[in-house]
Protein backbone atom coordinates (compact mmCIF):
# COMPACT_ATOMS: atom_id res chain seq x y z
CA UNK A 1 0.00 0.00 0.00
CA UNK A 2 1.20 3.66 -0.03
CA UNK A 3 1.20 3.92 3.72
CA UNK A 4 3.93 0.61 3.69
CA UNK A 5 5.94 2.21 0.86
CA UNK A 6 5.85 5.42 2.33
CA UNK A 7 7.46 4.22 5.83
CA UNK A 8 10.30 2.87 3.50
CA UNK A 9 11.00 6.21 1.56
CA UNK A 10 12.13 8.29 3.91
CA UNK A 11 12.07 11.42 1.54
CA UNK A 12 8.56 12.31 1.48
CA UNK A 13 8.13 15.44 3.58
CA UNK A 14 4.89 16.24 2.33
CA UNK A 15 1.29 13.87 1.83
CA UNK A 16 -1.80 15.00 0.67
CA UNK A 17 -4.85 12.90 1.00
CA UNK A 18 -7.75 14.95 0.96
CA UNK A 19 -10.70 13.78 -0.69
CA UNK A 20 -9.41 9.85 -0.13
CA UNK A 21 -12.22 8.38 1.54
CA UNK A 22 -9.23 7.45 4.07
CA UNK A 23 -11.91 4.99 6.66
CA UNK A 24 -11.18 3.98 9.91
CA UNK A 25 -8.08 1.09 8.06
CA UNK A 26 -6.87 4.10 6.14
CA UNK A 27 -6.60 6.31 9.64
CA UNK A 28 -4.95 3.76 11.29
CA UNK A 29 -2.33 3.67 8.68
CA UNK A 30 -1.78 7.08 8.95
CA UNK A 31 -1.12 6.86 13.00
CA UNK A 32 1.53 4.07 12.21
CA UNK A 33 2.98 6.06 9.27
CA UNK A 34 3.11 9.21 11.60
CA UNK A 35 4.40 7.54 14.63
CA UNK A 36 7.09 5.07 12.29
CA UNK A 37 8.60 7.91 10.08
CA UNK A 38 10.28 10.98 11.55
CA UNK A 39 10.26 12.97 7.96
CA UNK A 40 6.81 13.59 7.49
CA UNK A 41 6.05 17.54 8.24
CA UNK A 42 3.12 18.30 6.53
CA UNK A 43 -0.36 15.80 6.48
CA UNK A 44 -3.54 16.96 4.57
CA UNK A 45 -6.47 14.55 5.44
CA UNK A 46 -9.12 16.95 4.73
CA UNK A 47 -12.09 16.41 2.91
CA UNK A 48 -12.46 12.65 4.63
CA UNK A 49 -15.69 13.07 6.73
CA UNK A 50 -13.00 12.06 9.60
CA UNK A 51 -15.37 11.09 12.80
CA UNK A 52 -14.07 11.55 16.18
CA UNK A 53 -12.97 7.73 16.19
CA UNK A 54 -11.36 8.03 12.87
CA UNK A 55 -9.18 10.72 14.37
CA UNK A 56 -8.37 9.01 17.35
CA UNK A 57 -5.52 6.78 16.10
CA UNK A 58 -3.85 9.65 14.73
CA UNK A 59 -4.35 11.84 17.87
CA UNK A 60 -2.36 9.31 19.41
CA UNK A 61 0.02 9.19 17.61
CA UNK A 62 0.54 12.95 17.22
CA UNK A 63 1.42 12.49 21.04
CA UNK A 64 4.18 10.54 20.34
CA UNK A 65 5.74 12.63 17.67
CA UNK A 66 8.07 15.85 17.28
CA UNK A 67 8.43 15.49 13.61
CA UNK A 68 4.48 16.47 12.06
CA UNK A 69 4.50 20.43 11.97
CA UNK A 70 1.47 20.75 10.03
CA UNK A 71 -1.65 18.84 9.61
CA UNK A 72 -5.02 19.64 8.55
CA UNK A 73 -8.55 17.94 9.40
CA UNK A 74 -10.61 20.52 7.61
CA UNK A 75 -14.10 19.36 6.81
CA UNK A 76 -14.37 16.80 8.92
CA UNK A 77 -17.24 15.69 11.94
CA UNK A 78 -15.79 15.02 14.63
CA UNK A 79 -17.54 17.23 17.25
CA UNK A 80 -16.98 17.76 20.77
CA UNK A 81 -14.73 14.14 21.18
CA UNK A 82 -12.49 14.60 18.55
CA UNK A 83 -11.69 18.01 20.17
CA UNK A 84 -11.11 16.18 23.07
CA UNK A 85 -8.86 13.78 21.49
CA UNK A 86 -7.08 16.49 19.98
CA UNK A 87 -6.26 18.71 23.11
CA UNK A 88 -4.88 15.45 24.83
CA UNK A 89 -2.61 15.39 21.66
CA UNK A 90 -1.94 18.97 22.11
CA UNK A 91 -1.54 19.16 25.71
CA UNK A 92 1.23 16.27 25.09
CA UNK A 93 3.18 17.27 21.49
CA UNK A 94 5.65 20.04 21.67
CA UNK A 95 6.36 19.60 17.82
CA UNK A 96 3.44 20.65 16.19
CA UNK A 97 2.92 24.65 14.60
CA UNK A 98 -0.09 24.48 12.56
CA UNK A 99 -3.24 22.56 12.93
CA UNK A 100 -6.05 23.01 10.68
CA UNK A 101 -9.58 22.29 11.89
CA UNK A 102 -11.92 24.33 9.71
CA UNK A 103 -15.60 22.61 9.59
CA UNK A 104 -17.44 24.34 6.77
CA UNK A 105 -19.92 21.68 5.24
CA UNK A 106 -21.39 20.74 8.51
CA UNK A 107 -21.50 23.01 11.32
CA UNK A 108 -23.55 21.37 13.47
CA UNK A 109 -20.98 18.00 13.45
CA UNK A 110 -18.41 20.47 14.43
CA UNK A 111 -15.65 21.45 17.57
CA UNK A 112 -18.35 22.56 20.14
CA UNK A 113 -17.91 25.49 22.90
CA UNK A 114 -17.15 22.43 25.08
CA UNK A 115 -14.72 20.91 22.89
CA UNK A 116 -12.82 24.28 22.56
CA UNK A 117 -12.19 24.79 25.81
CA UNK A 118 -10.45 21.62 26.00
CA UNK A 119 -7.97 22.80 23.41
CA UNK A 120 -7.72 26.04 25.25
CA UNK A 121 -6.79 24.71 28.44
CA UNK A 122 -4.26 22.23 26.25
CA UNK A 123 -2.67 25.23 24.45
CA UNK A 124 -2.06 26.73 28.01
CA UNK A 125 1.39 24.28 28.07
CA UNK A 126 1.58 24.14 24.64
CA UNK A 127 5.00 26.04 23.35
CA UNK A 128 4.85 24.96 19.64
CA UNK A 129 1.66 26.04 18.17
CA UNK A 130 1.25 29.15 15.97
CA UNK A 131 -1.25 28.55 13.91
CA UNK A 132 -5.11 27.20 14.98
CA UNK A 133 -7.52 27.45 12.61
CA UNK A 134 -10.91 26.47 13.59
CA UNK A 135 -12.76 28.41 10.99
CA UNK A 136 -17.01 27.30 10.63
CA UNK A 137 -17.06 25.21 13.80
CA UNK A 138 -20.00 26.15 16.64
CA UNK A 139 -17.39 27.40 19.10
CA UNK A 140 -19.68 29.66 20.38
CA UNK A 141 -18.51 32.99 22.82
CA UNK A 142 -17.86 30.39 25.41
CA UNK A 143 -15.73 28.39 23.58
CA UNK A 144 -13.88 32.48 22.37
CA UNK A 145 -13.74 33.01 25.96
CA UNK A 146 -11.76 30.05 26.72
CA UNK A 147 -9.46 30.55 23.88
CA UNK A 148 -9.48 34.43 25.15
CA UNK A 149 -8.06 33.02 29.05
CA UNK A 150 -5.39 30.68 27.11
CA UNK A 151 -4.44 33.46 24.77
CA UNK A 152 -3.30 35.93 28.20
CA UNK A 153 -0.73 33.05 29.17
CA UNK A 154 0.24 31.41 25.63
CA UNK A 155 2.49 33.55 23.90
CA UNK A 156 3.78 30.91 21.00
CA UNK A 157 -0.14 30.92 18.85
CA UNK A 158 0.34 34.09 16.02
CA UNK A 159 -2.56 32.71 13.97
CA UNK A 160 -6.06 32.28 15.37
CA UNK A 161 -8.92 31.90 12.98
CA UNK A 162 -12.36 31.43 13.97
CA UNK A 163 -14.86 33.16 11.47
CA UNK A 164 -18.25 31.44 11.27
CA UNK A 165 -18.34 30.13 15.04
CA UNK A 166 -21.07 32.05 16.04
CA UNK A 167 -19.18 34.18 18.65
CA UNK A 168 -21.17 37.18 19.56
CA UNK A 169 -20.27 40.58 20.84
CA UNK A 170 -19.13 39.16 24.23
CA UNK A 171 -16.76 36.53 23.25
CA UNK A 172 -15.23 38.75 20.90
CA UNK A 173 -14.72 41.72 23.51
CA UNK A 174 -12.73 38.67 25.47
CA UNK A 175 -10.60 37.86 22.17
CA UNK A 176 -10.07 41.35 21.33
CA UNK A 177 -8.45 42.49 25.13
CA UNK A 178 -6.29 38.61 24.93
CA UNK A 179 -5.16 39.97 21.74
CA UNK A 180 -4.74 43.68 22.92
CA UNK A 181 -2.23 42.75 25.93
Amino acid sequence: SLIEGLKINQTVQSLGLGYTELGMIGMEAIADLIRTTGNLRVLDISNNDISAEMLKPVALALRETIGLRHINISHHCIGQSGAYYLADALENNQGLEELLACNVHSNERGIDSIGCQALAEALRNNCSLKKLWLGGNKIGSQGAQALADCLEVNHTLEELRLEGNRIRPQGGKSLARAVAM
